[in-house]
């Protein structure tokens, strides 16, 4: 990779952060520990995550988010795998384009503010209030989620 396409950004607000996804073609997970919110803002930003999914609950909730929207082809299960699909994403952009087409037309039905690490108590706070099929469930707006995201940060200090 041309080390020009390599971009240390400085820290900034998180709607300024949310607003750089837009740059960025696919995120990349780490492991073993996936990315939980990270991967959650990066779904919410309309860009798909490529993931590989471990024995631990830690190394799995990047899939979990995945198989919850629809795109549970972006979760693999060995690096080799993970780095075979990297390239292909890489050197197969209507692929990429395709998944981005996906995600956009799946996060309609699928509320990522909501979502946590457990899909089925998720599952459940939208059954509860009558969100879940055959009514969608609506996708809040950036402003919405920005405000849901930091009155979590604030309860957990």
């Amino acid at each position: 990779m041309d080390r020009a396409r390599l971009v240390f950004a400085p820290r900034v607000s998180l709607p300024e952060h949310l607003a750089r996804h837009v740059h960025a073609d696919l995120f990349l997970d780490t492991t073993p520990y996936n990315a939980g919110t990270t991967a959650n803002d990066a779904l919410f930003m309309g860009m798909p995550v490529l993931t590989c999914a471990g024995e631990t609950m830690a190394s799995r909730v990047a899939g979990s988010q995945l198989r919850a929207i629809g795109l549970p082809e972006l979760v693999t299960t060995s690096l080799a795998d993970y780095e075979t699909l990297a390239l292909r994403l890489a050197r197969e952009p209507s692929l990429l384009a395709r998944y981005r087409a996906r995600l956009a037309a799946n996060r309609a039905t699928f509320h990522c503010s909501t979502w946590r690490a457990s899909p089925t108590s998720s599952m459940t706070r939208c059954r509860r209030r009558g969100k879940i099929a055959p009514r969608p469930c609506p996708l809040p707006s950036l402003r919405e989620h920005l405000r849901d995201r930091a009155q979590r940060a604030v309860s957990v200090r």
